[in-house]
C-alpha cells in the first residue's frame, strides 16, 4: 500500500471518531460564514457542512449558488426598442410565450450570479414605465432549447439565452411616474445616471427595493 494511500485511511479513521466528527462540523461552521460568491453568509446555515456541500455542488454545474445566501435578489428589466419591433411588442411577444430574454452577457452573466428559486422580475418599458411583474420560474436556459418554431421570432430577444416565467400582473404606467419611483427607490437622484443603469438592460433589486417599488405601484 502507497504511503499516501496509507495517509488517506488514517485521516478518514481520525474523522470518523468522535472528536473528528466535531471537529469537522466546527471546521464546516467557519467556512459557512466566508464570503462566497460575493455574498456573505448571514446567519449560518442550520446544517453548514450539507449546505456548503451541495452549494460547491451547485457551483461545479455552473447554477447559480443559492444555499449560501439568505439575501434575495429580483430584477428590473428594461425593454427598448429593437431592429424588428417596438419595445412595447418585444414585451408582449416574450409574455405571450412566458419567458424573458436575455440580450447580452453582462444581463445573463449578473442573472446566473444573483438569480434564487424565489426571485421576481419587473419590466421598465421604454417611454411607457414599469408595466409587468413575473415570477422566474426555471435557471437560464440556453436559446437553442427553445421550440425551434420560435427561433427566428425571438433570437434578438433571447440570444444569449432565457428564463421561464410565470407572469402576475400589467400594469397601465407612465415614464415619468416610474423613472421618479426608480429615482427614490434605488435612490439614485440623477436621471441620466438612472438611465446609464436602465440602458444596461436589468438592474439588480434588493428585498426592500423591490417591496416599495410593489407597495408604489398598488
Amino acid at each position: 500500500m502507497s504511503a499516501s494511500r496509507r495517509s488517506f485511511q488514517i485521516v478518514r479513521r481520525v474523522l470518523a471518531t468522535e472528536e473528528g466528527v466535531t471537529w469537522t462540523k466546527t471546521l464546516s461552521t467557519k467556512l459557512s460564514a466566508i464570503v462566497y460568491n460575493g455574498a456573505r453568509i448571514s446567519p449560518a446555515p442550520s446544517k453548514p457542512f450539507e449546505t456548503y456541500g451541495a452549494a460547491l455542488h451547485h457551483e461545479r454545474r455552473g447554477a447559480p449558488c443559492l444555499p449560501l445566501t439568505t439575501a434575495m435578489s429580483h430584477f428590473l428589466f428594461m425593454a427598448g426598442p429593437l431592429r424588428e419591433r417596438s419595445s412595447r411588442d418585444s414585451v408582449d411577444l416574450q409574455l405571450i410565450h412566458h419567458l424573458w430574454g436575455l440580450r447580452s452577457v453582462l444581463i445573463r452573466d449578473n442573472l446566473r450570479k444573483y438569480l434564487t428559486d424565489q426571485s421576481f422580475g419587473l419590466v421598465y418599458v421604454l417611454k411607457a414605465g414599469i408595466c409587468a411583474q413575473f415570477k422566474i420560474v426555471s435557471d437560464i436556459l440556453p436559446f437553442e432549447s427553445l421550440d425551434e418554431f420560435v427561433w427566428d421570432e425571438l433570437q434578438a430577444e433571447a440570444r444569449y439565452g432565457f428564463v421561464k416565467i410565470d407572469l402576475r400582473q400589467r400594469w397601465d404606467s407612465s415614464p415619468d411616474h416610474s423613472l421618479a419611483l426608480l429615482e427614490t427607490v434605488l435612490e439614485v437622484p440623477d436621471r441620466a445616471e438612472l438611465n446609464r443603469r436602465l440602458n444596461l438592460g436589468m438592474h439588480r433589486l434588493t428585498q426592500d427595493q423591490y417591496d416599495a417599488i410593489m407597495k408604489a405601484l398598488g
